[in-house]
C-alpha cells in the first residue's frame, strides 16, 4: 500500500510568490498547496490539513511573525518552517517561540527548505509518492494527453478511449464498445476491439499486466480506471 502524499503549504504575502521553490518541491514529490497570506481559512483549518507549513516573511518582516502563532493555533498537528530575509537572531527567536520548528533565511533558501520538508517528514516516517501517470482526454480537440504530452491516436482509437472514460470505474462490454464505435453487434471471434485496445495501450505506455489506465476485466471487457481523466 502507498504511503499517502505529503502535503506542504507554502505561503506567502500578495504579489511575492515563489515559483522556483514551488517546482522544487513539486519535482520532490511533494503535493504543493500555494497560498497567499490573505487565502489562509484559519476558521475552518481541518477542511485541508496539511502535513507542512512553509510560510515566507514579507520582505519587510511585517505580518508573518504574527501569523506563526494563529498558525500553530489552526494546524496543531503540522511541522511549521519559517522563511524569511533579513531578521536578526532576536526575531528568529521569536519565531520559534511563536510555534514556527525551524528558520530559514533568504536568499539561498530552496534547496534548505527542499532539504528541511524531507527532515520533517522522516520524522513522520513518510515518503514522497511518486506521481502517478495522467490522462488527459480533450473532447473538443480530441487530444489525448499523458503528463502534459499529447499522445497522437486514430479516429477510432480516439472514439474507444472516448467510451471509456464516459464510464470511468465501470467495467464495458466488448459489445458495448463495439456499437459505440462502430456501430455493430460484437461477434465472439472478433478481435478488432482487443487490437485496437492493444495499440492504444501501447501509445498510451500502458502495461497491460500492470495497468495504470485500462483494465482488463476478465469475462466482462475493459475499464478505465478512475481518477485517470
Amino acid at each position: 500500500m502507498l504511503d499517502s502524499p505529503f502535503v506542504v503549504h507554502l505561503i506567502y504575502p500578495p504579489g511575492q510568490g515563489d515559483p522556483a521553490l514551488q517546482d522544487a518541491l513539486t519535482e520532490g514529490g511533494f503535493v504543493v498547496t500555494p497560498l497567499t497570506m490573505d487565502q489562509i481559512d484559519l476558521c475552518h483549518p481541518t477542511r485541508d490539513h496539511p502535513d507542512m507549513i512553509l510560510l515566507r516573511l514579507a520582505r519587510d518582516g511585517s505580518r508573518g511573525l504574527a501569523l506563526c502563532r494563529h498558525l500553530r493555533n489552526a494546524f496543531p498537528r503540522c511541522a511549521m518552517c519559517l522563511i524569511h530575509e533579513g531578521l536578526g537572531e532576536w526575531e528568529e527567536s521569536i519565531a520559534l517561540e511563536l510555534g514556527a520548528d525551524a528558520v530559514i533565511p533568504r536568499p539561498a533558501e530552496t534547496r534548505r527548505a527542499v532539504a528541511q520538508v524531507r527532515a520533517f517528514q522522516r520524522l513522520k516516517g513518510r515518503s514522497p509518492s511518486p506521481q502517478a501517470p495522467r490522462l488527459q482526454l480533450l473532447a473538443g480537440s480530441r487530444e489525448v494527453r499523458v503528463n502534459g504530452t499529447t499522445i497522437s491516436l486514430t479516429d477510432a482509437e480516439f472514439d474507444l478511449l472516448n467510451v471509456l472514460a464516459e464510464q470511468a470505474g465501470q467495467a464495458v462490454s466488448r459489445d458495448t464498445i463495439c456499437r459505440q464505435v462502430r456501430g455493430l453487434a460484437h461477434v465472439d471471434r472478433d478481435r478488432t476491439i482487443d487490437l485496437r485496445i492493444a495499440r492504444i495501450r501501447r501509445k498510451l505506455g500502458d502495461h497491460p499486466r500492470r495497468p495504470v489506465f485500462i483494465r482488463t476485466v476478465r469475462g466482462e471487457g475493459y475499464m478505465l480506471m478512475v481518477g485517470e481523466t
